[in-house]
């Protein structure tokens, strides 16, 4: 298609668009796909997009029976993206502005599709005939398209209202500048903001609250002596308002003085107090608008399990300075742990928030990855106080083939309040798949593996994780053609890793739950797992009746033994317990457990990494819970120390052969363990897996 001809089909358009709207009784009148946090829809309690109608006709119009189409805009063409005909009943009334909500939703004046954000184009159509139609531009957080006049264009959003000036461009006034970047202080300063556009009014807030023409006006010098954060948006004549700039200013208080101060970056919200902690809207309580959530544990409404997202303003300060201050959307995330008074939260990035992006690179183990969104961990439902399980135990799987998520512990704050020590991690779903290995949504499945849910998909399909389930359970497992056929269908290297990793851990809340897969939707992709949410490994005190360090790991894997709510049910171990009675398999998993044992789960190891994390977290975790992150670890070193013999028993027993090997008792300061050494593990390989070649990928550790 010639540059001219797409040129004339985009000038036809609009000359349609325009035509149409001259004789329509019902029209587009404007449309918002990045409502950020302009009007929430009352349905949902959500900032949806929408599409709103008018009607200049002399009765009411009901579009059911109406078709919508979607047409999104690329580089250079329009192509469609979405036909809906409207199969419930939405009334127009004459003279109104009424609401479409495009948000997925199968609801009454809810659209289940979403506008695209990069400009498209509408037709209304009746039993074929175009009753209007309306094409819009690239969009920008907080700005709308609408008509005006005889033209359209961007405008401060007017969602049932008369349609504000519209402009050609978004040409917006340029964002307050504030004379001290954000980040931690000491001793009193003064705040000044000024604006690059002349004429401008800069209008602040200070309570977490998005400012607009009705906040305070800036007129001199803030004050600012203590913790505080301030968001200021600019006006002028003749174009939109401007982005809103967001500063938090922290100041160290007495308990971080006392522990050493800061050491870890700083995580700083700042945020409307209502969208957290109010009744009907907030997203953070128990409150009076919730539902029950999806697990036995959340069996009583609340707010906080709702599917909610909220706008807030994310700021990174790394060594006292801010290097990321980026408005995103967040949301509750967990199972039982929403129920504790510290909620987990996602941290989102998207068109709609103005970037797809966050911009700063956060994981040391992962330096170049760039992420839509990360995961703002309190620490899980276990432990309401050991905030850093999750991220030390996942630091072991760095220099192994696994999907592991990457771990930094951080300091909280939220509109200035201290929150205590959290862990920034990668977060496990589709947005993992997309930094690491740079596939959309639409180009894998995600399977999800749950105690209470089952298995479901969250991406795409699960059918590819069905048909390899009825592979494994129909056919011989004893056949090296079995052995070969279950590789097709699985990285079988990435999958003995992962199984080696949360076996070692022993970790009782897996794997039929807290278990997720992944693979590429083209043919012959193979499936890999994610670990996530590991929070009850290498020892639970207090729940000896689940798990010691003698645990067998193995066998709980395959449903046998004493079993819980994890690995109770048949469907939840199949996997494995079909892939360990198959011979190359077992020959296979046992050497690379082996070698892990003297590699990753070294008795060197573990110590370095058990000390590395925990010197690292040491003053937050003081300045937290006023004791000592390494103090509340040794439970867990002493876990993996004993954990280490006890896994080649499991071993030797799953092989099932011969007598037992001689261990070399040695004595230290934890008391009495067995020394596995590259002596004790070749002993064993040559015991046990006598003429089994083994082959499998190196791996180099990444940071630790």
């Amino acid at each position: 298609m010639s540059t001219a001809f797409r040129k004339k089909t985009a000038i036809a358009l609009l000359l349609l668009s325009s035509s149409l709207a001259s004789n329509a009784t019902v029209q587009i009148n404007e449309v918002m796909p990045c409502n950020l946090s302009t009007l929430m829809d009352k349905d949902n309690y959500n900032f949806s997009g929408y599409i709103e109608f008018t009607n200049d006709g002399g009765n009411d119009v009901n579009l059911k029976g109406y078709t919508l189409v979607h047409f999104k805009k690329g580089s250079s063409k329009y192509s469609e993206k979405w036909t809906w005909k409207i199969d419930t009943d939405f009334i127009v009334s004459k003279g109104k502005f009424t609401l479409l909500w495009a948000d997925e939703t199968d609801k009454t004046n809810h659209a289940p599709y979403k506008l695209d954000t990069d400009g498209g184009y509408l037709l209304l159509k009746k039993e074929g005939a175009v009753i209007d139609s309306f094409a819009y531009g690239k969009q920008a957080p907080h700005v709308s398209f609408g008509r005006f006049g005889t033209g359209s264009g961007y405008m401060e959003p007017s969602p049932e209202a008369e349609n504000t000036t519209a402009y050609e461009k978004i040409t917006q006034c340029q964002a307050p500048v504030f004379s001290e970047k954000g980040g931690l202080k000491t001793g009193q300063f003064e705040l000044n903001l000024t604006c690059a556009t002349k004429g401008a009014t800069i209008y602040y807030t200070t309570d977490g609250t998005e400012p607009n023409s009705e906040s305070k006006v800036f007129d001199g010098g803030l004050a600012i002596s203590k913790n505080s954060n301030i968001r200021a948006i600019a006006y002028a004549d003749g174009m939109l308002p401007s982005a809103i700039a967001t500063n938090s200013y922290i100041f160290e208080d007495s308990r971080h003085e006392e522990c050493g101060g800061f050491n870890l970056p700083i995580i700083s919200i700042t945020v409307d107090d209502h969208y957290f902690n109010d009744n009907t809207i907030g997203m953070c309580v128990v409150g009076t608008n919730g539902v029950v959530g999806d697990k036995e544990c959340l069996s009583s409404k609340a707010n906080f399990n709702r599917d909610w997202k909220r706008p807030i303003n994310f700021e990174y300060i790394v060594n006292g300075e801010q290097v990321l201050s980026q408005e995103v959307e967040a949301a509750v995330e967990g199972g039982c742990s929403r129920g504790t008074s510290r909620k987990s939260l996602s941290l989102k990035a998207s068109k709609k928030s103005g970037n797809d992006e966050l911009g700063y690179h956060f994981f040391e183990a992962k330096p170049e990855l760039t992420h839509q969104t990360v995961h703002l961990r309190n620490g899980g439902s276990a432990y309401t106080k050991v905030r850093f399980r999750d991220g030390l135990m996942q630091t072991f799987a760095i220099p192994m083939n696994i999907d592991y998520q990457a771990y930094q512990p951080v300091a909280y704050y939220i509109n200035g309040k201290y929150n205590g020590l959290m862990a920034l991690m990668e977060r496990a779903n589709a947005d993992y798949v997309k930094a690491n290995y740079g596939l959309d949504d639409d180009e894998i499945d995600l399977v999800t593996v749950s105690d209470d849910n089952g298995i479901g998909a969250s991406k795409g399909s699960a059918d590819g994780y069905h048909e390899l389930v009825e592979f494994l359970e129909t056919e011989d497992s004893q056949t090296e053609a079995f052995y070969n056929e279950a590789c097709r269908r699985i990285d079988m290297d990435e999958y003995i890793d992962y199984q080696v990793f949360e076996q070692f851990i022993a970790n009782v809340d897996w794997p039929g739950n807290n278990t997720k897969m992944w693979r590429e939707r083209k043919p012959g992709s193979r499936f890999r797992w994610i670990v996530y949410d590991t929070d009850y490994g290498l020892g639970i005190p207090g729940f000896t009746n689940i798990v010691t360090s003698e645990k067998n790991l193995i066998l709980w894997c395959r449903g046998e033994g004493p079993t819980s709510w994890a690995s109770n049910k048949a469907w939840m171990t199949t996997i494995f317990k079909h892939l360990s009675n198959n011979p190359q398999f077992g020959k296979k998993f046992t050497t690379k457990f082996l070698i892990h044992l003297t590699t990753s789960f070294s008795e060197e190891r573990i110590n370095t990494v058990i000390d590395s994390v925990t010197s690292m977290v040491e003053n937050e975790y003081c300045a937290d819970v006023h004791t000592s992150a390494k103090e509340e670890a040794e439970h867990m070193r002493v876990f993996a120390l004993e954990r280490r013999p006890n896994i080649l028993l499991h071993l030797q027993k799953y092989m099932s052969t011969g007598d037992p090997v001689d261990f070399e008792l040695k004595s230290n300061v934890e008391g009495a363990h067995f020394t596995i050494n590259k002596e004790t593990v070749e002993g064993f390989k040559g015991k046990y897996l006598a003429g089994f070649d083994s082959e499998f990928r190196a791996y180099p550790p990444v940071g630790y």
